[in-house]
């Protein structure tokens, strides 16, 4: 597994007359659905089962004979062959940390595991020295890739967790394999509530996609029509789905890597929209550990489609990045 798998961040709008290909399981600790619109009759279950189990079998934290375990393990300063999916990932995971300031931060993985996010179960909350000790190793400087030779290094002591591009990097990847299939007219991936749409339904109707309400999941607070684009990722990162409770007080799995601990539950979320469901998925993850107001900056001086959920005195305020306004006029 790659992470715990009980975030559901969007609903899938469908009518009686769709008439669609339609595969779910699970995978990476969570569920993958596809709906596929096709002219023929071709069972794709087992290429999309084993396309989304590959990425998994590489870049999970929680399998000992995954690429990243390896990686992880290696000693500090020593060059390892890399697969180039995996430097993909990597060269991505650095640009983003650079970009955001070090608030998306693949290398904050030991934060992740003593707060009780990761493979081992944690009752109480980690000491400070605890967290001071893995503050002074993480940074977007804490790997290297060397995309010339294949290869990648660990340049300090940190543990690295892809848990926040690997379901969008699936989801690309799924992409790409069905494009191949000039038999498929459209189609739509979700793993774990991050998706990504092409295409149109059956008789030419849109994908129509939300954004669960959090407070009512199988509702949308926000509905999003696939006739903005002709495909789009859209990747949701909330604080309110995978939580913890220490003494009290509830904290969110997404880590403040300024602060080394886990950022509050406000009951708020927020979801991008990018051509790359990683990318998207990456910069939810930044977004949303920023906060609504450092966030919506960074956003819009970024050029980032965004859509905030925030609760202000128990009601729902929904923002838009400018980016996103532009999208919808």
């Amino acid at each position: 597994m790659i992470l715990v798998g009980f975030l559901i961040f969007i609903v899938v709008f469908f009518t009686k007359e769709d008439s669609l290909e339609n595969y779910s399981g699970t995978t990476m600790g969570t569920y993958y659905n596809v709906s596929i619109a096709s002219s023929s009759n071709e069972n794709r279950g087992s290429m999309i089962k084993r396309t989304l189990e590959k990425v998994n079998q590489e870049m999970s934290t929680y399998i000992e004979s995954s690429f990243l375990s390896i990686f992880n393990n290696t000693p500090v300063g020593v060059w390892i062959d890399s697969p180039t999916t995996f430097l993909k990932v990597l060269n991505q995971a650095i640009e983003i940390c650079k970009l955001s300031n070090g608030y998306f931060d693949v290398t904050a993985g030991d934060l992740v595991n003593i707060w009780g996010f990761g493979p081992s179960e944690v009752f109480d909350p980690p000491k400070q020295n605890q967290i001071a000790n893995s503050l002074k190793k993480i940074g977007c400087d804490s790997v290297s890739a060397d995309n010339l030779n294949g290869k990648v290094k660990r340049d300090k002591d940190v543990q690295t967790d892809f848990s926040a591009l690997a379901k969008g990097f699936a989801i690309d990847q799924l992409f790409d394999e069905l494009l191949k299939d000039k038999s498929i007219t459209g189609f739509l991936i979700e793993v774990g509530g991050e998706i990504k749409v092409y295409g149109y339904k059956s008789k030419n109707k849109p994908w129509s996609v939300g954004i669960s309400h959090p407070d009512i999941p199988d509702q949308s607070i926000f509905k999003i029509n696939k006739n903005i684009k002709k495909y789009f990722s859209m990747a949701t990162s909330g604080d309110y789905r995978n939580f913890k409770v220490f003494g009290g007080k509830a904290v969110s799995h997404t880590i403040d890597t300024k602060k080394g601990t886990p950022i509050e539950v406000r009951r708020s979320s927020v979801s991008v929209i990018d051509g790359s469901a990683m990318k998207a998925d990456a910069l939810a993850t930044a977004l949303n550990a920023m906060g609504p107001n450092q966030g919506l900056n960074f956003a819009n001086k970024n050029n980032i489609e965004a859509i905030f959920i925030i609760k202000e005195k128990e009601e729902y305020i929904i923002e838009f990045s400018e980016s996103f306004k532009k999208t919808l006029q």
